[in-house]
């Protein structure tokens, strides 16, 4: 890798946040800039979409601290037009494709600060779409997207349909309008906002008592329980838009301009896996230019030295584990549900646990005790921290992941197969790649596929050792920037040959339009084939 190169990240989360947020995207992204510092690569961070100011609405980009790695500059778009995480900004479909003040002061910005051979996106929260349309001004600087959700094609962010079921038809847009269970409301949230952006910028952090008492007091919530969208189901509802049958809504034009954008300004997408670049293929984003990169993780030390689950610790017994948060999309109320159902056959000789932070509500704790007596064991830990992972998995031959969703790569299969511990996962999103075996695969949302999957665990019929037979090598941050290397010196290479950059040393990922119709398709009759066929096909 050139030592001379310049690269700028973008991800809505500031690089210091004081308050955790992005999840998984944000301990990733500091790992990858830390990676890249011991490189001696010049990296430069900017996130948007948090700061507001109370004096004035006028963009500008400032300087922020960095205290995590202070070789990387750390920079922070203030009074951007599009508010984050997404949903903070939905509806403000208009917004995305802004070309005013904010875009400006983002091109001085790489003027001034660059230039950048490297511009990568871990996410396009926080900002408007437009920020992807640098080849104008910029036509040597290589734009490289990773996709660690959906944002792009969805406004509710993980294609996840009022609460309730994975998103097979947006019907032109017009199921989008009341998408939201919830609508957060945008005024409470900039006040919000505003409030967070005057205490910090005087000192006071968010883990501070001040910085909770300034919110008490001044009569603004703080909404991250609100945004995490676990209550709130009877109020703020998007009301309906009237559409014409014939007419786009501005949902409909939403993905179809930000499709058109991935595919004309970007040149390099980065898939976390596999299912992400079917997904993403299936939407009209250019399979040719989309590589699946799956990111480096610090676990897979771990699974080097851990000793790997081959049999039942108990024969008799099955012990499985479900770790994360009680949601829907999680596929937590369908484990609860599955659970009931299952016949006493099975749950007779079947050990649950749960470690999964409560949402308070006490239905939950009941439907969980009212079951206790069917299993041979059944607890609840009331959530947990990366380091309690090796006591709570000690004694559990079995991860569950049972996503209804999309899920890109969900981090919690990581964690629990780094630990020696097999996954059985839906064939929704990602975690069906790490094992690649089918016999610990189940339809997403099928009582009758888990459960039979289940019983021919108990039996033997399928063995644990059989996860192992076919599981992928994990990828450690060395392995994960090896890669990363590649890609990006191919593209950069492209660019500097006059071509639009394409990774020349890996093949990209085969457009399953392509293999399906014998020929490339427009955008919107790809995204129209293949959407139906390829949610079915695992």
């Amino acid at each position: 890798m050139r030592q001379d190169l310049k690269v700028l990240f973008y991800n809505w989360v500031p690089f210091d946040d004081d308050e955790g947020r992005g999840g998984g995207v944000s301990v990733y992204q500091r790992n990858l800039i830390e990676a890249l510092v011991k490189q001696q690569i010049k990296v430069d961070f900017l996130s948007s979409g948090l700061a507001y100011s109370v004096e004035s609405m006028t963009p500008e980009i400032r300087r922020t601290t960095n205290d995590h790695d202070p070789e990387c500059r750390s920079f922070q778009l203030v009074n951007s037009p599009v508010m984050s995480p997404g949903h903070s900004a939905f509806g403000w479909n208009d917004r995305l494709f802004e070309k005013g003040a904010a875009l400006e002061v983002f091109h001085a910005f790489l003027r001034e600060e660059g230039p950048y051979d490297i511009v990568h996106f871990n996410n396009v929260e926080g900002i408007p779409f437009t920020f992807l349309e640098l080849k104008d001004e910029f036509p040597q600087t290589l734009v490289v997207f990773s996709h660690h959700n959906y944002f792009p094609i969805c406004p509710q962010v993980n294609l996840w349909s009022h609460e309730k079921a994975h998103c097979e038809d947006f019907n032109r847009g017009k199921s989008c309008v009341d998408c939201l269970v919830w609508k957060p409301p945008k005024e409470e949230i900039f006040g919000a906002q505003q409030l967070s952006t005057i205490l910090k910028t005087n000192g006071v952090n968010a883990t501070s008592p001040a910085f909770a008492r300034a919110f008490t007091e001044s009569g603004t919530p703080r909404l991250l329980s609100d945004l995490a969208r676990t209550r709130h189901k009877d109020f703020l509802r998007e009301d309906r838009m009237p559409v014409k049958p014939e007419e786009e809504n501005s949902f409909a034009r939403r993905r179809r301009l930000a499709v058109q954008i991935l595919n004309r300004s970007v040149d390099m997408h980065l898939a976390v896996s596999e299912r992400v670049a079917r997904v993403l293929s299936s939407y009209g984003v250019n399979a040719a230019s989309c590589h699946v990169s799956y990111i480096g993780t610090k676990h897979s030390q771990l699974l080097e030295k851990a000793k790997k689950r081959q049999t039942l610790a108990d024969p008799d017994v099955l012990s499985i584990a479900y770790l994360g948060y009680m949601r829907g999309d999680k596929g937590f109320f369908f484990l609860l549900e599955a659970l009931e159902r299952l016949p006493h056959s099975i749950s007779q000789k079947l050990r649950v646990k749960f470690a999964a932070k409560s949402n308070g509500d006490g239905s939950i704790f009941r439907r969980i005790n009212e079951m206790r007596p069917r299993f041979a064991g059944l607890e609840h830990i009331d959530g947990y921290k990366h380091t309690d992972l090796p006591r709570l998995l000690a004694d559990v031959d079995l991860g569950v992941v049972p996503v209804l969703w999309e899920d890109n790569l969900p981090q919690v299969a990581l964690e629990v197969m780094s630990h020696g511990v097999p996954v059985l996962c839906s064939d929704k999103g990602g975690a069906q790649e790490l094992g690649g075996n089918p016999d610990f695969v189940f339809a997403a949302g099928s009582h009758e596929g888990f459960a039979d999957t289940l019983r021919r665990l108990q039996t033997g019929d399928v063995p644990l050792s059989g996860f192992w037979d076919t599981a992928m090598k994990l990828r450690s941050m060395e392995d994960h920037l090896k890669e990363l290397f590649g890609l990006y010196e191919a593209g950069l290479a492209q660019i500097a040959a006059g071509q639009k950059a394409v990774n020349a040393t890996t093949a990209p990922f085969v457009s399953t339009a392509s293999l399906l119709t014998g020929g490339e398709l427009d955008d919107l009759t790809q995204a129209h084939a293949l959407n139906s066929w390829m949610m079915n096909d695992a």
